[in-house]
């Protein structure tokens, strides 16, 4: 009892972010399923809607790298505030129109939002945490985003995709996040700014990890834009489209820490072949026996989820081992992110060039193709490159698909920062030993 109440001690200074981004992650997951079916019930071909789904991930990728220096200025309470308000700006006159072009405008406008009121309750989670239990928080602040978007997706059964209801029940929920956001107990912190290494620099560190975020973009960016397209060209109902999606992110949300654990044991490099191969499997049994009825295909998409949802963690972790204690590995993993960003953006304009040409099986076949490619290269490097030793390996850590901020509560950062200081300490008591001598 003692020992559980201390951990709670812990959660307690943050309990109030917790909450807000979990309101946030659960509007978000509304307008995720709702976008696509909405642009679908208009008579938008697939190649508009990846359309529109790219031009919100461009938007998340840019507010990831160009939002802090709102919150640098305003601070991070007020931030939010003016992030979600512009977020709900955005998410309201979906209800309208019915122009494409709007609604791209719109929803680069809701992640470039989003990515900000991202940054804003990440750099505070990480100055609200003690660097002992970053790893904790991280953890739970990840799992929280799956479980917000995953009941988003549930959640739009209440009025269904084609009602106003809908998406003013998504803007209400980001009102929402605000309440316990701005009652906060926690001591908002000063953004500092965001230095990055160039892709060449990121991929000559680690090809796998480089190519592994990029392929995860590929994978996510198309499972969030085409997905529900997918399931409704199924035959799904509205009510099937969500229980599809949400069976998906439940997926991660359970495999992702097995497949990390195990990771951690062998050559990570290894694990990400064996999932990118696994994923391919799965997608191309899932087209060549038509699995298009929920029945059939829940469990290979629970499985389909643990492996694009673990895909970028690996890639992260995998180049985690090989940063030296003179690197920083915060570069390292911001640019990472990075290329996840890219991979993001691109995602759903390379499956819905798959979709328009194969039909509804291109939705997976393009994800086949991804994952092979992924898992041919990391094959490859193994042949390249020795595992790192097991002394450099450091733990998995399931880091979040947001932004740079969010990147700062991973643990291992705290560790290379710590063997840089200690190194710099031997050096300089040598230093002085050899004066004295």
């Amino acid at each position: 009892m003692t020992s559980l109440r201390n951990s709670l001690s812990y959660y307690r200074p943050v309990a109030a972010l917790l909450l807000g981004a979990t309101l946030l992650f659960v509007g978000q997951g509304v307008f995720l399923i709702l976008t696509p079916l909405k642009l679908a019930e208009h008579g938008y071909s697939t190649v508009i809607i990846s359309a529109v789904g790219s031009a919100y991930f461009a938007g998340i990728m840019t507010g990831a790298w160009f939002g802090d220096r709102v919150v640098r200025a305003f601070g991070n309470v007020r931030a939010y505030g003016g992030f979600i308000a512009l977020i709900m700006c955005a998410a309201l006159p979906l209800a309208f129109f019915e122009n494409a072009i709007t609604w791209a405008a719109f929803r680069f406008l809701h992640g470039w939002a989003a990515a900000g009121a991202f940054l804003a309750i990440e750099s505070w989670l990480h100055a609200a945490t003690p660097n002992s239990w970053r790893g904790r928080v991280i953890g739970a602040y990840t799992a929280l985003t799956l479980v917000g978007l995953g009941a988003g997706q549930l959640l739009i059964n209440v009025f269904g995709p084609a009602r106003v209801q809908a998406i003013n029940m998504g803007a209400m929920l980001f009102a929402l996040s605000i309440i316990p956001v701005m009652l906060s107990k926690a001591n908002a912190p000063p953004l500092k700014g965001m230095a990055h290494r160039s892709p060449v620099g990121i991929y000559r560190h680690s090809p796998v990890a480089a190519s592994g975020c990029v392929a995860a973009g590929l994978l996510m960016g198309a499972f969030w834009s085409l997905g529900p397209v997918f399931a409704s060209a199924a035959g799904m109902s509205a009510g099937g489209v969500s229980v599809f999606m949400a069976t998906v992110i439940s997926g991660g949300l359970s495999l992702v820490w097995l497949i990390g654990r195990i990771s951690d044991r062998i050559d990570r490099r290894l694990v990400i072949a064996l999932s990118g191969a696994a994923g391919c499997a799965i997608c191309i049994f899932i087209v060549q026996f038509e699995l298009v009825t929920l029945a059939r295909l829940w469990p290979f998409a629970f499985a389909y989820g643990g492996v694009i949802f673990s895909l970028y963690p690996l890639s992260v972790s995998h180049a985690a081992d090989f940063v030296l204690p003179e690197e920083d590995m915060l570069e390292v993993t911001r640019s990472l992110l990075l290329a996840n960003g890219f991979g993001t953006a691109m995602g759903p304009m390379f499956a819905g060039e798959a979709f328009t040409l194969l039909g509804q099986e291109g939705f997976f076949m393009s994800a086949a193709v991804v994952c092979a490619g992924i898992a041919f290269l990391a094959i490859a490097r193994t042949t390249v490159r020795p595992p790192a030793a097991a002394e450099l390996r450091k733990p998995f850590v399931h880091v979040p698909e947001t932004t740079p901020a969010g990147l700062s509560m991973d643990p291992r950062i705290e560790d290379v920062q710590q063997e840089l200081a200690f190194s710099q300490d031997a050096e300089t008591k040598t230093e002085v030993a050899s004066a004295e001598g």
